[in-house]
């Protein structure tokens, strides 16, 4: 759901646009850099490829745009936000 609010709305440019579907696609093909037979492994690829395709995109387009697209509640964005590692507090356990 956030990936096609972004992807419609006018603020978003071009170039991030087409880094969501570039991370869409690869999901969606096939063809990964490490095969889902292989246990564990197989999935971690499209995780990584996931999060850093939201890292980059919401770091450039801005948290608060993110947070006005999306459809879901603020515990699960407070989560991709520290996935992402966005969240301030989220490396402060030092």
């Amino acid at each position: 759901m956030l990936v096609t609010r972004l992807a419609r709305d006018a603020r978003v440019p071009g170039r991030r646009k087409l880094l969501l579907l570039a991370g869409i696609g690869y999901l969606a093909t096939p063809f990964d850099f490490v095969p889902d037979f292989v246990p564990i492994l197989g999935q971690m690829d499209d995780v990584i490829v996931v999060v850093l395709v939201l890292r980059s995109f919401i770091r450039s387009s801005g948290e608060p745009l993110v947070r006005e697209l999306w459809p879901g509640s603020e515990e699960s964005l407070a989560l991709i936000l520290r996935l992402v590692q966005l969240d301030p507090s989220a490396g402060s356990d030092q």
